[in-house]
């Protein structure tokens, strides 16, 4: 097996801006988060939405 050691390399803004997006998920409490299935995620990503929102 081939062991890759791949870098991404990015921007300082970049990086501010993925800790920004990052960080509410870093510091949510339980009760936050909403479960939902994998058909619904299924199902949201061939609609191309952003929401998660639950089955009923």
């Amino acid at each position: 097996m081939t062991q890759r050691n791949d870098k991404i390399e990015i921007s300082p803004e970049q990086s501010r801006v993925l800790l920004q997006q990052l960080r509410a998920g870093l510091t949510a409490d339980e009760k936050e988060f909403v479960v939902v299935s994998a058909e619904d995620v299924i199902r949201r990503n061939k609609r191309g939405g952003n929401a998660i929102s639950p089955s009923p």
